[in-house]
């Protein structure tokens, strides 16, 4: 049979398709909850992590089970959709000029659409002096850069299985002095991944979760 579209055609094609389908839908980005650091029961461990779903949560499900398995481990965690980026960003901006207000390390992780925003909420958040210790991406839809004030990004994507350059990486962009790996996981057979699933990968979880927790201490 002959294949009509390439991976990276399709994936675009659904993704314009889910916009022109909502378009005229409102979505809300004025309700924004925060972890409060150190104060929410469950919460043992140092951090703040920030998890942004893609295109109106639809595709983004995997996101939520990354939450749940980090609140097992009592860590401070929030989903979020990708819309609500910059609220969130000026909330820990605001918290941040108090002493104690902001608990480090920060955290954000996204797919699709909120993989786009972990990187452009991660530099926004640099440009402001705060640190960011890890960005963790999903296959965004779009070509992405990272700035200063960022430790580490591990892009996860998934690139076309037409030998196409990918336009879905995690670029170097001014005063970025971190490190930042852009990792193919739609040809490893062991991921076994498209658009539509790499954040609900299981090995991709663990990868992203032990990162995570190993940048946090337990809370005194």
């Amino acid at each position: 049979m002959t294949r009509l579209f390439s991976t990276n055609a399709l994936r675009d094609l659904v993704i314009v398709s889910a916009v022109s389908l909502l378009a005229g839908c409102t979505t809300s980005t004025t309700e924004v909850e925060v972890p409060a650091s150190a104060t929410k029961p469950g919460v043992t461990r140092t951090g703040e992590v920030y998890l942004l779903r893609g295109l109106a949560n639809v595709f983004s499900t995997g996101m939520d089970g990354i939450g749940s398995k980090m609140k097992a481990k009592g860590l401070n965690v929030k989903v979020s959709n990708h819309t609500a980026w910059k609220s969130i960003a000026n909330d820990i901006i605001r918290r941040s000029k108090v002493r104690g207000g902001v608990s480090y390390p920060i955290v954000i992780m996204g797919h699709s659409f909120g993989a786009g925003a972990s990187a452009k909420m991660a530099t926004y958040l640099g440009q402001n002096g705060i640190k960011v210790s890890y960005v963790a991406a999903f296959d965004p839809s779009h070509t992405n850069y990272v700035g200063a004030n960022i430790s580490k990004v591990s892009n996860f994507y998934v690139s076309g299985q037409d030998g196409a350059a990918s336009h879905n990486v995690i670029l170097e962009g001014p005063g970025f002095r971190g490190r930042l790996e852009n990792i193919n996981v739609g040809k490893d057979p062991q991921y076994r991944v498209n658009h539509f699933n790499v954040e609900k990968n299981p090995k991709i979880h663990t990868k992203v979760i032990n990162t995570t927790y190993g940048l946090t201490r337990r809370l005194r």
